[in-house]
């Protein structure tokens, strides 16, 4: 008897090791197959973030496409309104000096060719005769309002313009040297680039040449650097304005 309980609690903790081996495995394997599954959902969830991520750019894309045409439309409409508006010309385009009051003034305008947002991009200039005075005018649509930048304001100005590259020059003459000032239209705003200076005439030849980025730089230069930096917007074919300004050429030409 005492062997045969023996054998029993022989077989019976066998049996035991195998059950706790057989419960260990499938535990392991569940344990493997739930990570499995947790990395499987983590890179579902990570493409569909990133998926969610990229959609806003193209919807927003999308949306921009689709209001361009209206934008231009107001854009256009709303220029053409104030160009029509003798009160917002008056405050806007004309200069409001008693001095010229007996010279003769010239209103007139041009469109360069349209920059990145295709919205119409006007320069309109006031010239009396008699004064060489010229205030010339940047009207641009920037955030739903109408903008406008002065260009030129001033005594012996003159400006010409080439409309296809958006280039603006303006001449003057004073204090014996004749001033050549180069700007662009770049993203409805005008952005100088340089100047040069040149004696008039040969009574001011001891003036010199003279170069500068802006109002504050002023460094002589040769004749020959002169020439160089001239005939490189020579190149450009540079307009006057010319179109005077009434009803029928803004519907004309403003478009």
């Amino acid at each position: 008897r005492i062997i045969n309980m023996k054998k029993i609690l022989k077989c019976t903790l066998v049996v035991l090791v195998m059950l706790c081996m057989i419960l260990t495995i499938t535990g392991c394997g569940k344990k493997n197959k739930s990570k499995q599954e947790y990395d499987k959902d983590n890179e579902t969830i990570a493409n569909q973030s990133e998926n969610n991520n990229s959609e806003p750019t193209k919807n927003t894309t999308t949306t921009n496409n689709v209001n361009d045409e209206p934008h231009i439309n107001i854009a256009t409409e709303e220029i053409k309104k104030a160009l029509k508006d003798k009160n917002w010309i008056n405050s806007h385009l004309l200069t409001d000096s008693e001095n010229f009051q007996d010279g003769t003034k010239k209103l007139t305008f041009i469109c360069l060719k349209k920059d990145t947002n295709n919205s119409p991009i006007i320069i309109a200039e006031e010239f009396i005769e008699g004064y060489i005075y010229c205030k010339s005018t940047l009207i641009t649509y920037n955030n739903g309002k109408i903008e406008t930048q002065t260009i030129c304001d001033g005594l012996m100005r003159e400006i010409s313009v080439e409309p296809n590259k958006r280039l603006i020059q303006v001449t003057s003459s004073h204090t014996g040297l004749s001033t050549y000032s180069f700007s662009e239209v770049k993203n409805n705003n005008i952005s100088f680039i340089e100047w040069i200076a040149q004696p008039m005439d040969e009574n001011a030849e001891d003036l010199g040449y003279s170069y500068g980025t802006d109002d504050n730089t002023n460094k002589t230069i040769t004749k020959e650097e002169f020439d160089n930096i001239k005939n490189k917007y020579d190149e450009s074919k540079f307009v006057s304005i010319d179109t005077e300004l009434t009803d029928e050429n803004i519907d004309k030409y403003i478009k």
